[in-house]
């Protein structure tokens, strides 16, 4: 696209550091197994919330799948994580936990990439990158696990963590691979729903469009830079058309409560940026939002000053890594402002922690691609590591431990051969609150009769 500066190029390479790479690798294979060993002991077979809409096509009675894989689910629409949650289920026959073991594989392959791409950024790995297992692999995360269904919430993730790690890297998106991480990765975030992926469209669009121009007027002689422009104004556009088509037919939800005003939904936005360092924050918001404030304020201001000061490719680069940091924030923020109305009868959920993590993990690359600075991303490793302890506890006692006994009630329930239409009555408040009995002892059946586990025991009194 432009000619590097010497200054990017200078990356002093020093000799590998054994401890930092046991350290920092160690900790990202420890908090993997952990989630693994978690979820073997933790998970069940059996659907939550929305999960059980996937039981119509799993079982063969939706009659319209090209309508259920559009459908919205309150204000989102989801297909490619439909799509995905579907094909995990066929090939596990029914297995409902099995998309819980896909989302810590596609989580943790993005931690070891963004571990990747910051040692690359600094010509080294440092102690620091633990940072990126701390806040992406801890058992605060426990809800993105055991509920199958959050692939709607781990897809986009693993995809802006892709994007963030070319957009800070080097080279930026002026190699084919990393235009093409970038341009495709855009293309498929409007189908992972609408908060998860959709309100980054707009501004990682243009920058897209902007890039294209770039390399257009400066390096419209040379054929790499010219297919570059044309990918990225290819990607810019579709993207634009398939965020348009989401739109069609789309449908406000009547249920979802209106926002209870500008300093409450503000209050509600600056607590969901602090959940970017765990659901432990729930018990002491204050604190957290003034770190998770400074925190992006002096980042986004160190980002914006490299943009005035650097030349060239620099500031190419420099913009497209702010670009992404920007939208970054407002995204998490939006999240909050959005759900604002909900907080007063349900709280902030703790599921929107992972939400944020591409905002923070950008945080830290920022400091190393525009001040080169070691401190602020050690810190920031620190207080991870400080907090560990306490995510664990969190995620344990507000999701795992109601999930666990939920559904060893039920267990024991199916297991005793009561009829479906009871265990539906007794277990709908856990199950799917939102759903009648009749449906849902339905649904239960059609497991049955697929012999589904662990649906398919027999029932004790034979009444379907």
């Amino acid at each position: 696209m432009l000619p590097k500066s010497s200054s990017l190029t200078a990356f002093s390479v020093q000799p590998p550091d054994l401890a930092s790479r046991l350290i920092v690798w160690g900790t990202w294979l420890a908090m993997t197994l952990v989630l693994f060993a978690g979820m073997a002991y933790w998970s069940s077979p059996i659907p939550l919330a929305e999960d059980w809409l996937l039981v119509a096509p799993l079982t063969g009675h939706e009659p319209n799948l090209a309508a259920w894989v559009w459908a919205q689910n309150n204000e989102h629409r989801s297909p490619l994580s439909r799509l995905l949650l579907l094909a995990l289920l066929q090939a596990s026959h029914g297995d409902f936990s099995v998309s819980g073991y896909f989302n810590i594989v596609v989580l943790s392959a993005a931690t070891a990439l963004a571990i990747i791409a910051s040692s690359k950024l600094r010509g080294r790995i440092d102690v620091a990158d633990i940072f990126f297992p701390l806040t992406l692999l801890h058992l605060g995360h426990s809800v993105q696990f055991l509920f199958g269904w959050q692939l709607t919430f781990v897809l986009p993730v693993v995809i802006l963590i892709a994007i963030e790690c070319v957009l800070f890297g080097p080279r930026s998106i002026t190699s084919r691979s990393g235009a093409f991480v970038v341009g495709s990765g855009l293309v498929l975030l409007p189908l992972c729903g609408g908060g998860n992926g959709l309100l980054y469209v707009p501004t990682l669009g243009a920058l897209l469009l902007y890039f294209g121009w770039r390399c257009r007027a400066q390096h419209c002689e040379a054929s790499q830079q010219r297919s570059l422009a044309l990918w990225h104004f290819s990607s810019a556009i579709l993207t634009l058309l398939v965020s348009a088509i989401y739109f069609i037919g789309y449908q406000k939800p009547t249920w979802n409560p209106p926002s209870p005003g500008i300093v409450p939904s503000a209050k509600t936005a600056l607590k969901v940026l602090a959940l970017g360092f765990g659901p432990i924050v729930e018990k002491a918001w204050v604190p957290f939002i003034m770190l998770a404030l400074g925190l992006t304020i002096a980042t986004a201001c160190c980002a914006l000053r490299a943009c005035a000061r650097d030349q060239g490719f620099a500031r190419e680069r420099a913009i497209g890594a702010t670009v992404f940091l920007l939208t970054a924030m407002t995204a998490a923020c939006a999240v909050g402002w959005v759900r604002a109305g909900y907080v007063p009868e349900f709280g902030i959920p703790t599921r929107y922690a992972l939400l944020v993590t591409p905002a923070f993990c950008a945080c830290f690359f920022a400091w190393e691609s525009f001040a080169s600075s070691a401190a602020v991303q050690r810190i920031l490793a620190a207080v991870m590591l400080v907090l560990l302890p306490f995510n664990t506890w969190a995620g344990h006692t507000m999701f795992a431990a109601w999930y666990t006994d939920g559904m060893k009630a039920l267990h024991l329930d199916l297991g005793k051969g009561i009829p479906l239409e009871e265990i539906a009555t007794k277990h709908r408040s856990f199950l799917i609150h939102w759903w009648e009995p009749g449906r849902l002892a339905q649904q239960m059946q059609w497991l049955r009769d697929a012999g589904i586990t662990p649906f398919n025991q027999p029932q004790e009194r034979g009444v379907r």
